[in-house]
């Protein structure tokens, strides 16, 4: 099936909220639509994982982008969100793309990104005035907010596309800033879904939420998650609750829980990660900070085995935002990967405007994501035992 340029809503008053910056129309095409599947040849883009290449600056993950960027056909439609956007092959790819073959470009930055990344304006300035569907804005500025929805920053890193390499509706999520030290320098993950109408959708809205830059700190309860096929997506700030917290509690033993992740600062999350370990359960997790609740919920002696690694300053580190869990899950045997831009931190789950897509009993899938924490624990140069260990290691007081 070919993918229409999607058709945009009128929305009054979103210049103004978004410090008058001109919108044109937002999307509302084919709400409630059922999941299609798009008919694939063999050349076709399928789901799947990317990674960069561990222990030195790689243009893996950007030349994917770029790849799903000029593989979007004729008259089609790309959507993103950066929270940093300092990529100029990026920059030259979009532009390409809206100028040679009408495509609609609609992007949303942190509003940090669009005052202090020069890309973004360059983009915003050839892109604006090509054609009415294509804009490029930043999320407002509310005191120290920089988010769209949430009170906290615009973390989003997502791209749509309604067509590209032969695949309708792909959505592409990824832990990657769009720059060079917290993208290319560090250690990154993005998957790719293809074909998901619904999903696709899910994501639009979620979009056009943040393009109305209209604050809900409880943009997750008035939009709860949705199952599409084998995905769930989970849009954030949310109000109470944790949802990694809740996943851990719906895992049994025997099984492995895998944790990457650049940032663990909550409590609750780590006592199942202990509870779950005394049962049995293998847990490995690869961080870059793990703060004071957290790191001593998880080198506790006298309780099952986690495995903590880190690395020292001056090394390549994990930006990855990733939760692998292969055991009995609601009940069953299942492979979960949760994958997209939100950290365990508080920030992630209560301020921030942030995605997270699971994925589930996708053998091929699992096994990508599970070979890269492989590969980062071969990277990985601190093994934590003990919480004297995190505070060196975390606060930065190992060379």
């Amino acid at each position: 099936m070919h993918a229409p340029k999607r058709f945009r809503r009128s929305v009054v008053g979103v210049a103004a909220i978004l410090t008058a910056l001109a919108v044109a129309a937002l999307s509302a095409a084919t709400a409630g639509a059922d999941e299609e599947t798009t008919p694939k040849t063999a050349s076709a883009l399928a789901s799947g994982a990317y990674f960069n290449r561990l222990g030195q600056p790689d243009d893996s993950l950007v030349d994917h982008l770029v790849d799903l960027i000029n593989g979007t056909p004729d008259g089609e439609s790309i959507t993103g969100t950066a929270y940093h956007f300092d990529e100029p092959g990026v920059t030259d790819a979009l532009i390409k793309a809206v100028k040679e073959r009408d495509v609609s470009l609609q992007l949303i930055t942190d509003y940090h990104a669009y005052e202090n990344e020069p890309e973004v304006k360059r983009l915003k300035n050839a892109v604006e005035g090509q054609d009415t569907n294509s804009w490029v804005v930043r999320c407002p500025a509310r005191g120290s907010s920089t988010a769209c929805i949430g009170t906290g920053a615009m973390h989003n890193k997502f791209f749509l596309f309604s067509k590209t390499s032969g695949s309708d509706w792909v959505v592409s999520t990824t832990s990657m800033n769009l720059n060079e030290g917290s993208g290319r320098n560090l250690f990154n993950s993005t998957y790719t879904h293809v074909g998901n109408k619904d999903l696709y959708y899910q994501f639009v809205e979620y979009f056009d939420d943040l393009a109305l830059a209209i604050p809900d700190p409880k943009y997750y309860e008035n939009n709860p998650p949705q199952i599409t096929g084998n995905t769930k997506s989970y849009f954030y700030p949310r109000g109470s609750g944790d949802t990694v917290t809740s996943t851990l509690k719906e895992t049994a033993c025997p099984g492995m829980v895998q944790v990457g992740m650049w940032s663990i600062s909550r409590g609750s999350p780590t006592e199942e990660l202990r509870r779950l370990a005394d049962d049995g359960c293998t847990i490995r997790i690869v961080a870059h900070h793990i703060y004071d609740q957290a790191c001593e919920n998880l080198t506790k002696p006298g309780h099952g085995t986690i495995t903590l690694y880190g690395f020292k300053e001056g090394k390549p580190y994990i930006h990855s935002k990733n939760i692998l869990i292969n055991a009995t899950y609601t009940g069953e045997p299942h492979q979960v990967v949760f994958t997209g831009s939100a950290n365990l931190n508080n920030p992630s789950l209560r301020e921030n405007d942030e995605n997270v897509l699971r994925v589930m009993d996708e053998p091929r899938v699992y096994e990508q994501f599970h070979r890269n924490f492989d590969a980062m624990i071969n990277e990985a140069d601190y093994k934590v035992t003990t919480e004297d260990d995190c505070k060196k290691l975390f606060n930065g007081q190992e060379s």
